[in-house]
């Protein structure tokens, strides 16, 4: 199985899922229920699933802010469909992009949110298939908003994003960005103005597997339902605590007494008288 999409009450949970006769251990399973996958609904408070085979295979997904509709991507096209599974609607996402997953449809119902895709696209039938959803950060692109109705107009696109996070409000998205070292931040964009407020840096790391690869981020996600009551402070200087007070102390002391000893030896040392020779 895939998880695709938490609903935002928490209540329901979307995933795809098909009967695999035989995989190894390195990443094939989730490509295969990408290619051939068919959506389900969890209730969670009854733990009933429900199967809904005519979207098959559901790429990516993203729940209505009323918990009550669900966004299901197949090939390049949304599908609304409500709980039971009954279909509202329909909306076309344009060719090389993808419903972003989980958080893609925006507070006010209003725009669903698209990415680039990561490696090919949706399976058609003969290409396609492989998500790179499991893959670290790194391919940046724009987020672009498609009108869930005719008579809302998107705002600009969203430039330099590797991965959109969230929603603060129906005015402000939360993206993650990846700088040329590698450095990963938490950045707020503005929709009426693009204007991008630095929530958070973070640096992966210089080595990884006992330095034989570099550290990259993976799977990152935020706790959404949270991102409204968000409040950000400035982090200041770091507090490094006592440790290199200690160390300092410690070092210089060991080098005092080192000096000392040196000196007392050479002190207590008696001279060097020369002896005549017969």
């Amino acid at each position: 199985m895939r998880l695709l999409a938490w609903s935002p009450d928490g209540q329901h949970v979307a995933y795809s899922a098909t009967t695999l006769v035989g995989y190894d251990e390195f990443g094939t399973v989730d490509g295969e229920v990408a290619r051939t996958g068919t959506l389900r609904l969890l209730d969670l408070s009854t733990g009933r699933s429900t199967e809904v085979p005519a979207l098959t295979p559901a790429w990516t997904a993203a729940f209505a802010p009323d918990s009550r509709r669900l966004a299901v991507q197949v090939g390049q096209r949304a599908h609304l469909i409500g709980l039971d599974g009954r279909e509202t609607g329909r909306i076309d996402i344009p060719s090389g992009r993808e419903l972003a997953a989980d958080v893609g449809w925006s507070p006010d119902g209003r725009f669903l949110a698209t990415a680039p895709w990561t490696v090919d696209g949706p399976f058609t039938g003969t290409t396609g298939g492989d998500t790179g959803h499991g893959a670290y950060l790194w391919k940046t692109g724009e987020v672009e908003f498609v009108p869930v109705t005719n008579t809302s107009t998107p705002p600009a696109p969203v430039p330099d994003v590797v991965r959109l996070l969230g929603w603060r409000s129906a005015g402000s998205v939360i993206v993650a960005t990846i700088d040329a070292d590698d450095h990963t931040s938490l950045a707020e964009v503005r929709l009426d103005d693009g204007s991008r407020r630095t929530l958070s840096r973070f640096d992966t790391g210089s080595t990884c597997e006992l330095g034989m690869q570099i550290c990259h981020t993976y799977d990152l996600h935020l706790a959404t339902g949270l991102l409204p009551d968000l409040i950000v402070r400035s982090a200041g200087r770091p507090r490094r605590g006592p440790l290199p007070m200690i160390v300092s102390a410690v070092v210089l002391g060991a080098a005092f007494l080192l000096w000392r000893r040196a000196r007392l030896s050479r002190r207590a040392r008696p001279p060097e008288v020369e002896q005549p020779q017969p």
